[in-house]
């Protein structure tokens, strides 16, 4: 949730620039910001390519998706997934966050005892030193190639409390569910590819299949 109100607030500009580079590497032709929207049917609306494209386009999609995501979710529920998140080993664990597991030890004390999470501490410090340095980890699509390659390579005995993670049934079910939707690039594409959300130039479309 905050991650889609930050990309709301603060992630049109460089997404922008995505589009811009886009269309020069493939000679497309770029409408200039400053100007007046043109609709499909060639009438001129009383607001700029700007405005269009980032508040009636853009914030709308996300707002949208906030909107989805809070009524699906409630807060605890959202914590959650940020904390199952954070086992990610995609983009060389780019999401991983030792704080956040922790706090997830703590929401299952049926799992971790206190003296467990005392120790879970400073394993995941290791752990994460340990694998980011070791190419065998990179490029991992999920936490179900992330639990098939720590047993491969023994690291499950290595770090036996950050592996027990992956027995728990939440995290199982929610692999990759989750990561689509704290993965911000997607929602957008997967909320604007529609004709809704295209004109006839199909501009928009390539607005929200960038990003």
């Amino acid at each position: 949730m905050k991650t889609l109100k930050a990309l709301r607030n603060n992630g049109f500009p460089s997404m922008l620039e995505k589009v811009f580079s886009f269309c020069r590497k493939h000679e497309i032709e770029i409408v200039e910001m400053s100007e007046f929207y043109v609709n499909p049917r060639n009438r001129r609306a009383n607001v700029t390519n700007q405005h269009y494209f980032e508040v009636d386009i853009f914030n709308t999609v996300l707002d949208m998706q906030i909107q989805e995501f809070g009524d699906r979710f409630i807060e605890v529920s959202t914590d959650l997934l940020e904390y199952m998140a954070a086992l990610s080993p995609c983009n060389t664990f780019s999401m991983f966050d030792k704080s956040k597991l922790v706090k997830l030890s703590e929401l299952y004390k049926n799992y971790f005892n206190d003296l467990e999470r005392v120790y879970l501490d400073g394993q995941l410090e290791t752990y994460y030193h340990s694998l980011i340095d070791d190419d065998r980890f990179a490029n991992l699509k999920g936490i179900a190639d992330l639990s098939r390659l720590m047993v491969e390579t023994g690291k499950h005995r290595s770090f036996p409390l950050v592996y027990r993670f992956r027995h728990w049934p939440q995290v199982s079910s929610i692999d990759v569910h989750t990561f689509r939707l704290l993965h911000p690039p997607s929602s957008p594409v997967n909320a604007g590819v529609g004709p809704n959300f295209r004109d006839s130039h199909g501009r928009t479309a390539i607005f929200l299949y960038l990003y």
